[in-house]
């Protein structure tokens, strides 16, 4: 299952980087850890993005389940598509993280609270290679979403045999939960999304003209500049990874997989103990 893998991977990696954010800088503003910065500022900058091409493929990958897509049958297909999925997942996140710093305007900012984030200035750079990915990622799922209803209204009485031809390990369960995982996400994620892009923009603004590189990193905008804001305020993207996080836990971490597997560890530990 690469969508939900890819999209585990977000969760862990957004909210381990929060979480730690949180901790260092629950106070204060001050610049204690530069390297940590430099990574956690691309984080958190992309991805909010990697959830939404995530889910994008889970959503993909349940459309297919229900038209039954002939693809499912060859395992050389579904790895193929498994390959696609992870280079959506991580691929367009890491070109917009490397694209980022044509619009970068400071090294980071270390804000209170949420610690390292990244810096931008609203150039047209910015929105054709950061700004307009969410929604279109967004709409685009929307648009599976809708053809993954029509579906399950059309097969909801072959579903379970549609789900078994699957080469993958999945069964009924497993995909109604895959199910609601996309669209609960979705549900958050969409206006979120077209919220937080206008949020951004507000944020950033005003808008400057593109006229040059050394136009942009002038003196005041320097790449090895660090920003701090001691006063910053929660906003609603900041509880994304959050929510992501809690629809996964409260989606699998009961299932009857993760029970075994919770099991086994137990098993482990107590042959392992002395």
């Amino acid at each position: 299952h690469s969508g939900p893998a890819s999209f585990g991977i977000w969760v862990i990696l957004l909210n381990a980087c929060a979480f730690i954010n949180g901790i260092v800088w629950k106070d204060d503003a001050m610049d204690r850890a530069p390297v940590f910065c430099d990574v956690t500022a691309k984080l958190n900058l992309v991805g909010p993005v990697g959830l939404l091409t995530s889910n994008w493929c889970i959503i993909q990958y349940l459309a297919k389940i229900l038209t039954a897509s002939k693809s499912l049958e060859c395992r050389k297909a579904s790895k193929q598509r498994a390959i696609r999925d992870y280079l959506m997942s991580f691929g367009i996140p890491a070109m917009i993280a490397l694209a980022s710093v044509i619009f970068q305007v400071a090294r980071y900012q270390v804000d209170s609270l949420v610690g390292c984030s990244h810096v931008s200035a609203l150039t047209w750079p910015t929105m054709f290679l950061f700004l307009i990915w969410p929604p279109i990622i967004c709409g685009v799922s929307c648009g599976y979403s809708a053809y993954v209803l029509y579906w399950l209204i059309r097969q909801h009485t072959k579903l379970r045999a549609l789900v078994t031809k699957s080469t993958n390990p999945l069964n009924l369960h497993r995909f109604v939960r895959m199910c609601v995982l996309a669209a609960t996400y979705l549900c958050i994620s969409a206006p979120v999304a077209i919220c937080g892009t206008l949020a951004t923009v507000w944020d950033i603004g005003p808008y400057l003209p593109w006229q040059s590189w050394y136009a942009l990193h002038d003196t005041d905008n320097q790449l090895s500049r660090i920003r701090q804001n001691p006063l910053y305020q929660l906003q609603a993207r900041d509880w994304v990874p959050i929510t992501a996080g809690l629809a996964i836990f409260f989606l699998f971490a009961f299932a009857n997989e993760s029970l075994n597997v919770y099991q086994a560890l137990l098993g482990e530990l107590t042959r392992l103990a002395p």
